[in-house]
C-alpha cells in the first residue's frame, strides 16, 4: 500500500517536473525525443520493454536533473538511536534531524551551476561528489524501497507520452506553481498536446 500510495502522487510531480523543465529547453526535449525514437522504433504503438527502458540513459539523465532542482520530498526527517557527535557537536538520542534535500541539491560545493537544468551532467559517470549529494530518494536503509520501480514508471511515461505526442507549456513565463505540504505539490500545469506527424 506504502508503494502504490507513496508512488502514485511522487511520480505524477516528478512527470509534471519533467515536463515543466523539457518545456522549458526545447533542445533537451528534441535530444530526448530521438533518443526514445532511436532505441524504442518507428512503431508507436509497439510495447515498451524494461530493456528499452534501461537503454534510455538520456531519458534517465533527464528524470535525475528535473529531481534533483525539483525534489518531491525537499526535507527528510531522520532520528538518532545513540547518542552521536557530528562536526564536533554532541547530540543525545532521540535527536531529530532535518535534512534540507532542496539545499544540498542545489549546493555549489557538489554541483556546478547548481540552478541550471543540465542532463548532461548526469552522462560523466565519474563525478562521484555529484552522485554521492543526489538525495531524491534517500540513502543508506533507509533508501526507499520503490526508487528502481518508481525510475522505471516515470521513464515509461515519458516514453509514451513523448513518442507520440508534441507537449508544450502554455505559459513559458511563470515560475513552476507549487506549494509545500511536506512535499512539493504542483497546483497546476498547462500544456498543449498534438500527435506527432
Amino acid at each position: 500500500m506504502d508503494l502504490l500510495l507513496g508512488g502514485t502522487l511522487t511520480t505524477v510531480i516528478t512527470l509534471s517536473a519533467i515536463v515543466y523543465y523539457l518545456g522549458h529547453n526545447p533542445k533537451v526535449q528534441k535530444r530526448m525525443v530521438q533518443e526514445l525514437d532511436d532505441v524504442l522504433g518507428s512503431d508507436r504503438d509497439s510495447n515498451i520493454t524494461i530493456d528499452q527502458v534501461i537503454k534510455l540513459e538520456y531519458t534517465d539523465a533527464i528524470f535525475k536533473e528535473a529531481s534533483r532542482l525539483f525534489p518531491t520530498i525537499p526535507v527528510n526527517l531522520r532520528t538518532n538511536a545513540e547518542p552521536n557527535e557530528i562536526a564536533g557537536y554532541k547530540f543525545p538520542a532521540k535527536t531529530q534531524f532535518f535534512i534540507d534535500v532542496e539545499r544540498i541539491h542545489r549546493s555549489p560545493d557538489y554541483w556546478t551551476d547548481p540552478d541550471t537544468f543540465n542532463p548532461d551532467r548526469w552522462l560523466n559517470k565519474s563525478d562521484t561528489k555529484m552522485y554521492s549529494s543526489y538525495y531524491q530518494f534517500g540513502g543508506g536503509a533507509r533508501e526507499c524501497p520503490g526508487k528502481k520501480m518508481a525510475l522505471a514508471e516515470v521513464k515509461t511515461l515519458i516514453a509514451l507520452l513523448y513518442r507520440n505526442y508534441d507537449i508544450e507549456l502554455v505559459d513559458k513565463v511563470s515560475p513552476f506553481n507549487y506549494n509545500y505540504d511536506f512535499i512539493n505539490i504542483v497546483q497546476g500545469l498547462e500544456i498543449k498536446i498534438k500527435p506527432r506527424n
